[in-house]
């Protein structure tokens, strides 16, 4: 019986050995992970100082395409975009059949849900704050707010919409991701490639034909996103993005603002 006690201590002290050394693998794994993360967002973060330096030598302060890049920085490789906020459907001023084309063709609503959700976002934008103002929304977040816009349509639509524009409401199609080119056809996916591959070319001139002329506008924007690429070494990629107001004076002296900052995770085969 001595000995059999003595075997099932022997076995149980081997078991709590692996679980620990499984579990200090996994602690290992993860620390590795987190500093391959924060030296990718540095590279990042480096990478995009030198986009915004180079907009600056060229003396550009309103961008109306989008300008890519590919930089070496601290012997990364780095994709970088150069992207106008107005490529985005800004919620505060789209008008309420841009919204509506946004929750049916960017979202998967059926019509008449669209239709409901965007009066009722237009709406709850126009609510009187205490001094008399019109509330709006600081932050695409806020679309949860609105009565009838659950978290599963929001995920479909928070990367294609922006709350830090002063517009017109209009996009521009020069500057849109394709999900919102999408939107702007009228969910026509091939309309949609077309002119995202023609910009990709840099034509000359795009053909926008088939785009709703009440919603777009090619204008250039002060407000750009430097969106960078950094790969990872288990495949994925870093995307970190600073949005930017370019030419703005600021108590740093530097000639462009920065509004926020924002970092993801993604699989390689992913878009920006």
């Amino acid at each position: 019986m001595a000995l059999i006690a003595v075997l099932w201590m022997v076995a149980a002290l081997g078991l709590a050995a692996h679980s620990l050394i499984g579990s200090l693998r996994g602690e290992i794994r993860h620390i590795g992970d987190e500093r391959a993360q924060l030296a990718a967002g540095a590279v990042a973060d480096g990478a995009i100082l030198l986009a915004l330096q180079d907009l600056q030598v060229n003396r550009l302060t309103s961008v109306n395409q989008i300008r890519p890049y590919r930089l070496r920085y601290q012997d990364s490789d780095v994709d970088i975009e150069v992207i106008p906020l107005n490529g985005w459907i800004d919620i505060n001023n789209a008008p309420e059949s841009l919204l509506q084309a946004l929750f049916q063709h960017g979202g998967g609503a059926p019509a008449a849900q669209a239709q409901q959700l965007a009066q009722a976002a237009k709406v709850f934008r126009e609510q009187r704050g205490p001094q008399g103002r019109a509330q709006g929304f600081e932050a695409p977040e806020d679309l949860l707010r609105v009565p009838g816009l659950d978290f599963d349509l929001y995920v479909k639509i928070e990367r294609l919409v922006t709350a830090e524009l002063s517009s017109g409401g209009r996009v521009n199609p020069l500057a849109a991701p394709e999900p919102v080119l999408q939107v702007l056809a009228g969910g026509n996916t091939a309309l949609a490639g077309r002119i995202a591959a023609s910009r990709s070319m840099a034509a000359a001139t795009t053909d926008l034909t088939g785009l709703s002329p009440e919603h777009v506008d090619s204008a250039g924007s002060s407000r750009v996103c430097v969106c960078a690429k950094v790969a990872l070494p288990d495949g994925r990629v870093l995307h970190r993005g600073w949005r930017v107001v370019l030419g703005a004076s600021t108590v740093s002296g530097l000639p462009w603002r920065i509004l926020g900052r924002e970092q993801r995770l993604v699989a390689a085969s992913s878009v920006l």
